[in-house]
């Protein structure tokens, strides 16, 4: 039986009862309409169930963000352990040595990371520097470029270089060979005895493109009228061939950079502001420094009526014989020459010029020093016995005879190079701004074009017949090369070019 006090009218009773109270009279059902705005009873309380379970959701997720933040701290030492990483990865980088310490938490791995790649770039930092007086001055003697029309330093390109100029300023013709060979074996015994030059054979220009190299071969005969004379060319070709001679020059090249820059820093300021040589910011100064007595010492060096420097001098020099022989501060000259001497004795147009005390130029006998190394060869054969024994007619007694073989070695026409050559050359015969290109197809389609408006002149003199026999000479020459060149080497290809370039300005077909 249904109890009367828990009836719905009774529980609606009571709630209108206790509402009016609360909200200052009125029915349940009248208040619920003023919340609700007028909304719907049943949308509205959708809405409020909707609204109540994503805030459920929320508190939800709060709380359980909560947890794992709570749970990850109390696992934070376990996380900091390296035992639960796989570290093959950090173990084969180029930065952690074989016998690092061991790392137990990511901190040391930090730690110990950071302090490697310091060490890292304070090494290669060095190895810059030490580097650059070999990138920046060296190279350029021990190897010098087949690019004979582009300045090292200033990368000033020179296309006047044509014809006789060409020749003349041409290490690697054959001319040139011939001359430079026969003077250095010459040259090796002088004031001692006499190395003469018997014959001598200069093979082609080889350029090694998967090395960027190239190399010239060369065998010469001599003959040596002392035992004395043949041991000074043995000396001399050992200079640029022996691995243990090279490290002595860069040894003392090294050296005399570094007095140069500690006693010249006027003088490398202002030479710096005339070769228009900039600082970058952050730019090791040591290695700025460099690059100004680089270009300084090759122009000096070059330049065959320079016979000063601003930046060489006897204190200068007295300073490099004693750093490179490591002298103290109060050992004697005699002391410290000698030790000199001794040290590059196997380099004795160094060691025996301006290491001797005397009050000779010495700036002048580095200069002929550095000037007269030969570029890096390699020596493929050397055979020799006593003049008489060879069966040499006239042989002095106690002469030598012999040959040596060998291959000297330089850098070749890189891409970039044979395109800006390309470019220019292109510019000389057809003007700037232009998009074709000077090739010998080009070259070819220009020398037929100008045959083509002749023929169709009535002109018959003797100017013309003269002119078409030119062009069809041409024409002919052009035909034949255009089948060679592609097995011409990036060197040859670009003599080539320049031959091309002249022919067309010979017959005034540039700018046509």
């Amino acid at each position: 039986m249904e109890h009367s006090a828990f009836n719905l009218d009774t529980i609606k009773e009571k709630l209108n009862s206790w509402f009016s109270q609360a909200v200052g009279g009125g029915s349940l059902e009248g208040k619920f309409k003023i919340i609700s705005l007028g909304i719907k009873r049943d949308s509205y309380i959708k809405a409020l169930l909707s609204l109540g379970a994503v805030a459920v959701v929320a508190l939800g997720l709060i709380g359980f963000a909560f947890y794992q933040n709570v749970s990850l701290n109390s696992r934070l030492s376990d996380l900091n352990n390296t035992e639960n990483y796989n570290l093959q990865s950090f173990k084969s980088d180029s930065l952690v040595a074989s016998d690092a310490p061991e790392l137990r938490t990511l901190d040391q791995m930090v730690d110990y990371y950071d302090s490697s790649l310091g060490i890292k770039n304070k090494v290669k930092a060095e190895l810059d520097f030490k580097r650059s007086v070999y990138s920046d001055f060296l190279r350029n003697l021990l190897l010098p470029s087949l690019n004979i029309w582009k300045n090292p330093y200033t990368e000033q390109v020179d296309l006047s270089l044509l014809g006789k100029k060409y020749l003349d300023n041409n290490p690697y013709q054959d001319v040139t060979l011939l001359q430079q060979w026969g003077g250095i074996i010459r040259d090796s015994g002088q004031n001692i005895g006499v190395n003469e030059v018997v014959n001598m054979q200069i093979g082609e220009i080889v350029e090694e493109k998967e090395t960027g190299f190239f190399h010239i071969p060369i065998s010469i005969d001599f003959k040596s009228d002392s035992k004395r004379a043949f041991l000074l060319l043995v000396d001399k070709l050992s200079q640029t061939s022996n691995v243990n001679n090279i490290g002595l020059f860069n040894d003392f090249t090294f050296h005399l950079f570094e007095v140069i820059r500690d006693k010249k820093p006027t003088e490398l300021t202002t030479l710096a502001q005339q070769y228009k040589i900039s600082q970058i910011s952050g730019d090791d100064q040591r290695i700025f420094n460099n690059k100004v007595i680089s270009q300084h010492l090759y122009e000096f060096i070059k330049d065959k009526d320079q016979t000063s420097s601003p930046l060489l001098d006897a204190q200068v020099i007295d300073q490099v014989i004693r750093h490179s022989a490591s002298c103290s501060s109060n050992e004697s000259q005699e002391s410290c020459y000698f030790r000199f001497r001794d040290k590059y004795r196997s380099l004795p147009s160094l060691a025996y010029t301006i290491g001797q005390r005397n009050g000779t130029n010495k700036v002048l006998l580095l200069k002929d020093f550095y000037k007269n190394i030969p570029p890096l060869i390699a020596i493929e054969s050397f055979v020799f016995d006593k003049a008489e024994d060879t069966g040499m007619t006239l042989a002095e007694q106690g002469a030598y005879a012999g040959r040596v073989s060998f291959k000297i070695y330089g850098r070749g026409i890189s891409d970039s190079d044979a395109e800006q050559l390309g470019q220019l050359l292109t510019t000389q015969c057809y003007g700037s701004g232009t998009k074709a290109e000077l090739t010998l197809e080009s070259a070819l389609q220009k020398v037929n074009d100008q045959l083509s408006r002749l023929s169709t002149t009535e002109n018959s003199s003797e100017g013309k017949v003269s002119r078409i026999a030119n062009l069809i000479e041409l024409k002919e020459d052009f035909e034949e090369d255009i089948k060679e060149y592609p097995n011409l080497s990036p060197y040859a290809q670009i003599i080539k070019k320049f031959e091309v370039l002249r022919s067309l300005k010979n017959l005034s077909l540039c700018q046509q």
